[in-house]
């Protein structure tokens, strides 16, 4: 049985568990499997340049076609892959009815699906309004960004640093930068009312801080008394088919998204132009726009 055989007999099974969330575990099948087994093809990336003067390293790589498309093949590639491999960990964790690690696995998730949408936001603007230093900036910080820099004041944080160039220490994109990118992409491109992505984001991000609200799945309420409720924690966790799709009605529209934003990004093309730099996306007539509209209707239209 191959693995497209073996997560449909899984999906199946489930649907039987939780049919109310049948619908969202037939497109959460049809868009993981596809994805699956899309093939990221080798690329190069050009070699990055620094200068060091005064002990000071900075990063003076150009912008050219060549450092774009590694970034665009950068963006996609990761997105995908780690979209992919959540999804798959999301559905083992429902196999097994446990319900917290599909939350906190779903913000990853939708992490990674906004930093392909606010990276093919920003490549657009850029090269509309030519801010080739402004695109050059947020390429910089996908390459080269680092939560370490949290710890900057530390000997073994400075130690690191110190071996990445002067202007790029600094933070991986803001993730919530990127989320409210996903709120502009969606009304933009479906035409749909107005999503919160960011309402979404908060959700999980409840099942991730360490509070009670996030540890809810675990307590299990024995009785009501006269001074107070009788509880216990429990490790086994009471999921339902609501949960399921609550889960599911959440990912769906990241998947649809991210996995759309990836391929445009990935089947586009960097070219030097007169003006600088310009990308070309696949043309509406090609098949992969087709397939990229078709990942992201899938997904939205709920």
């Amino acid at each position: 049985m191959n693995h497209i055989e073996e997560t449909h007999e899984i999906l199946k099974g489930l649907t039987k568990l939780y049919p109310e969330a049948s619908e969202e575990l037939g497109k959460f099948f049809k868009i993981h499997t596809s994805i699956k087994h899309f093939k990221l093809e080798p690329f190069i990336e050009p070699i990055s340049i620094a200068e060091i003067e005064n002990g000071k390293t900075s990063f003076i790589t150009q912008l050219t076609p060549e450092l774009l498309s590694a970034w665009t093949y950068h963006v996609a590639g990761s997105t995908i892959t780690r979209m992919n491999s959540l999804e798959s960990a999301i559905l083992s964790n429902i196999i097994e009815r446990r319900l917290f690690p599909c939350f906190v696995l779903a913000r990853s998730h939708m992490e990674s699906a906004s930093v392909a949408t606010y990276a093919l936001e920003r490549l657009k603007e850029s090269l509309k309004l030519r801010k080739l230093d402004e695109l050059r900036d947020i390429i910089s910080k996908y390459f080269f960004g680092t939560s370490i820099r949290n710890e900057k004041d530390s000997q073994e944080a400075d130690e690191y640093l110190g071996m990445v160039p002067e202007s790029t220490k600094r933070f991986p994109p803001s993730p919530n930068k990127a989320i409210a990118s996903m709120n502009r992409f969606f009304e933009g491109f479906t035409g749909k009312p107005y999503r919160n992505f960011q309402m979404d984001y908060a959700i999980l991000c409840d099942y991730v801080h360490h509070s009670i609200v996030g540890s809810r799945s675990f307590i299990d309420i024995q009785a009501q008394l006269e001074n107070g409720f009788l509880q216990t924690y429990s490790h086994n966790e009471n999921i339902t088919g609501d949960h399921v799709k609550l889960i599911l009605r959440i990912i769906l529209p990241n998947m649809g998204i991210g996995y759309s934003n990836s391929l445009m990004m990935y089947y586009g093309e960097s070219q030097a132009v007169s003006s600088g730099l310009s990308f070309v996306f696949p043309p509406k007539e090609s098949p992969f726009t087709k397939t990229i509209y078709e990942i992201l209707m899938e997904g939205t239209n709920l």
